[in-house]
């Protein structure tokens, strides 16, 4: 499905504000620390709050990605520059609803769609998407940080959530690039092989590969 058809369908959705948790709030640090998670199973679902997300990329170059962004019908235009183990730049900005949707139309092909539920857990805020049109069948749980003075605290709070995550969250992906949305709008999760497939299937299930 193409960028036309995208930006047409969310043109008659009524825009309204994000919540807190669905758009970053308004900081002097523009850094965005993120982890990426394959999920197991299906106890994930009919919990948290879901939300309809479309996006697609201005720029995909890993070095300054530009994305434009509709959530539930409010538009963002973010820039995020390049990936330092879990860190990156992130500038992010509300632009008008009719914009986005312009903006969408310009995109490099393909838009992802998607359906993110916002679940809290333990005190943790989790948020699981689940892909949809040509990503169908791939399922990622993300885990923002609230950025450190230093890394070595950034790693040792990741580790101290990480014990108490859910049984659904499997094993980390955050370095994979294949995962990251900007990849998928190129080659989507439809288009990966049988043996890419089978093996995201083994880790998220925590299984040992065979030999």
């Amino acid at each position: 499905m193409g960028g036309d058809e995208y930006a047409h369908r969310i043109r008659t959705q009524p825009a309204r504000p994000a919540t807190r948790s669905a758009v970053k709030q308004e900081s002097t640090d523009r850094r965005e620390i993120e982890a990426k998670y394959l999920v197991r199973g299906d106890a994930w679902r009919g919990q948290g709050v879901a939300r309809e997300i479309v996006q697609g990329f201005l720029s995909r170059d890993p070095k300054r990605v530009v994305r434009v962004r509709v959530i539930d019908g409010a538009g963002y235009l973010t820039i995020k520059g390049a990936s330092r183990e879990l860190e990156r730049e992130e500038y992010e900005f509300s632009i008008p609803h009719a914009d986005a949707h312009a903006l969408l139309r310009l995109c490099l092909p393909y838009p992802v769609h998607k359906i993110r539920h916002e679940i809290r857990h333990a005190g943790v805020l989790w948020e699981v998407d689940e892909f949809l049109d040509a990503n169908a069948g791939l399922i990622l749980a993300e885990l923002e940080l609230a950025p450190d003075k230093t890394a070595s605290g950034t790693q040792e709070r990741k580790r101290t959530i990480e014990a108490t995550r859910p049984s659904w969250v499997g094993e980390e992906v955050s370095g994979e690039p294949r995962y990251y949305n900007a990849v998928l709008s190129s080659r989507p999760f439809g288009e990966w092989s049988r043996e890419e497939r089978e093996d995201m299937e083994i880790h998220a299930r925590g299984d040992e590969p065979a030999p």
